[in-house]
């Protein structure tokens, strides 16, 4: 369960450094609309749980063989 919360936590966390991330790259750009903005923290949260997914099947992948 401690890792589940964890890797919520992460998700969330890595949310909102790519809405920072996001608003950065749009404030260097002079504000013009910057199509990627918004989605910019989406990929962020969809790399970091693909991670903990990675992360675990290597671990089972481990304990099996």
């Amino acid at each position: 369960m401690r890792k589940v919360l964890f890797a919520i936590f992460a998700s969330l966390f890595m949310g909102l450094v790519g809405l920072i991330v996001g608003v950065l790259v749009d404030e260097v750009f002079g504000g013009v609309n910057f199509e990627f903005t918004p989605y910019i923290s989406i990929v962020f949260v969809i790399i970091t749980m693909g991670a903990f997914i990675l992360h675990s099947i290597e671990k089972k992948s481990e304990k099996c063989g």
